[in-house]
């Protein structure tokens, strides 16, 4: 099961980097893999929806995500079923020094022959995160 996690520390205090966090709207502002993100339903709220696009091997794939559980300003996660995956984010966030750390947990579970691919695809889930993380980076600690 290809899985990613990081935390990053973030110049912001934790109410505003949870509130951009949590906007899954925001995902193609700082995660790379994302082409088009739009909230559905307002603010993060549980059955809040996303429509989510994300390059997926040669072409894109479209994901709607689903808010499962918010604790704001510490976690959400989010939950997308793909059809031949799903794909669990938990967003965290915690006081550090006069900012924060927000961490990123994600977790894909490969269903069906899609098993199989499993090392391949949690390598390019990796690769995937790294640079999603790096755009966290930036994101969450503007000049």
């Amino acid at each position: 099961m290809p899985t990613y996690r990081t935390t990053v520390p973030s110049s912001l205090p934790p109410e505003r980097a949870f509130d951009y966090m949590a906007r899954f709207e925001h995902l193609t502002e700082w995660d790379p893999s994302a082409t088009e993100a739009r909230a559905l339903d307002g603010d993060p709220a549980p059955g809040a929806r996303y429509d989510v696009t994300v390059k997926f091997g040669k072409g894109e794939q479209r994901l709607q995500y689903v808010v499962r559980e918010i604790d704001a300003p510490r976690r959400i996660q989010l939950f997308a079923d793909a059809g031949r995956y799903t794909s669990t984010d938990t967003i965290t966030v915690a006081p550090d020094g006069p900012g924060s750390a927000v961490t990123y947990d994600a977790v894909i579970e490969l269903k069906g022959l899609m098993k199989l691919l499993s090392p391949v695809i949690a390598s390019r889930f990796r690769a995937a995160g790294d640079a999603a993380r790096d755009g966290m980076h930036r994101a969450l600690n503007p000049v």
